[in-house]
Formats: structure tokens, C-alpha cells, sequence
């Protein structure tokens, strides 16, 4: 017997209407802990946005930073919610994303739960959740596969961190540590990759010195020509 498993989650998505989109969560969250507070950015968009929280969850440092960083930007203009991103973020080249969207209620509601900080802004159908961990995922998962995913991530994470430096140390330093087989059969593959490269390079070098010198003959050509027209 064949049994089919379906994920049922409500069809309800946020609008560009940061009010409704906050309407939609208080929908789910009938409590006196949960906040709003609006600020208006921009000088001349003036675009209206909105952060919620539930007071007893949230840390009030990250909203106190929140708070300074909306009511002191100098923006001119603030069309969607990239630009509240980049007042919000501290360095913009991390490799970890620190801030995460949702299109859905359940989600944010779920996050705010979580002691995170969701912001509205008008024009934008989507909620920022501020602030993103690196081990969070989507509350729609189950548990145990949530769990997996986490694990799954730090070994994969620890694994592309050490083994390079595992595969240096042993091959150059450590040869006694590997059995002979393994050795040999990585130094071949070795061989024949450097072989590949080298290859590569060679043939790369042949197709650039043949690019510069006709671009030499090239100018060498004009510069002639040039200097034979009458003035």
C-alpha cells in the first residue's frame, strides 16, 4: 500500500502594504507582548516602515540598534527592502546572510516566536527577519529532518574547511599515514591533473602571444598609415 504525505500550510501571502502585512500576523498573534513601531525613511520617498517583536523574546540591543540605525539614515530614497538591508547589515561582503525573507505569515510569526525582529516596508511583499543564524531553517520542516539539516550543514561546513589542509599535510609530510595504494593511486591522479594543467597553460600562452603580436602589427599598420595622410 502506497501511502502519499502531504505538507498543508495556508495559501496567505503578504502584499506591498507594509499595514496589511502586519495585520496578517497580528491575525496570529492575539497578545499584548507583541509591538509595532513605524518609522518613516528617506528624504524625499518618505516610505513607511514597520518592525514587530514580541517584547518578552526579543533582545533589546538588537532593537535599540534597529531603532538608531532607521531614525538617523540619510537616504534620499527607499524604494523596497534591499535599502533597509543595507542600512541593517554591519559588513556587506559576509559570506553568512544575516538577514532572511518570507513571503508568508506563518513564517514570520514563527520567527517572531523565535525571538527574532520582522520589518515591513511599503512597496515590498516580503518580511526581513532580523537576525539570521547560521544553523536556523524554514519552521516548516519536521523536527528530526530540521535536526538532520543542521548536522548536515556543520559536517559539510567542517569537512570544506579541513579536509584541504588534511590532503596538504599527509601528501607532503605525512606519506607513511596513507596506505601505499591510496598513495599511488593519488599521485597519478595528481600527475595527470598537473599534466592537464600544464597543457592548458601552454596552449592559453601560445593563443595570447599570437593575439599580441598581431595587435602589435595591428598598431604598427595604423601608425604607417597614419603618418602617411597629408595634413
Amino acid at each position: 500500500m502506497k501511502i502519499s504525505i502531504y505538507w498543508i500550510f495556508s495559501s496567505i501571502h503578504f502584499v506591498e502594504t507594509a499595514r496589511s502585512n502586519t495585520a496578517l500576523v497580528r491575525r496570529r498573534l492575539r497578545t499584548s507582548e507583541l509591538k509595532l513601531e513605524s518609522f518613516t525613511v528617506g528624504e524625499y520617498s518618505h516610505t513607511k516602515v514597520e518592525d514587530m517583536y514580541l517584547e518578552n523574546k526579543a533582545d533589546k540591543k538588537t532593537l535599540q540598534t534597529i531603532r538608531q540605525r532607521l531614525n538617523s539614515t540619510v537616504n534620499n530614497i527607499v524604494i523596497e527592502s534591499g535599502y533597509i538591508e543595507k542600512i541593517l547589515q554591519d559588513n556587506q561582503t559576509i559570506l553568512f546572510p544575516t538577514i532572511n525573507h518570507t513571503e508568508r505569515p506563518d513564517e514570520a510569526t514563527g520567527s517572531l516566536l523565535a525571538g527574532r525582529i520582522a520589518i515591513f516596508t511599503d512597496g515590498t511583499p516580503l518580511s526581513c527577519l532580523f537576525r539570521q543564524a547560521y544553523i536556523i531553517f524554514s519552521i516548516r520542516q519536521r523536527i528530526n529532518f530540521g535536526k538532520s539539516l543542521r548536522i548536515l550543514r556543520f559536517a559539510a561546513f567542517l569537512l570544506s574547511l579541513l579536509a584541504p589542509s588534511l590532503y596538504i599535510a599527509m601528501m607532503n609530510h605525512h606519506q607513511g599515514l596513507i596506505p601505499t595504494s591510496l598513495l599511488i593511486s593519488l599521485y597519478d591522479s595528481d600527475k595527470l591533473i598537473t599534466n592537464y594543467i600544464r597543457k592548458i597553460t601552454f596552449i592559453n600562452l601560445e593563443y595570447i602571444s599570437s593575439f599580441l603580436l598581431l595587435l602589435a602589427l595591428g598598431l604598427f599598420y595604423m601608425i604607417k598609415m597614419r603618418k602617411k595622410i597629408p595634413k
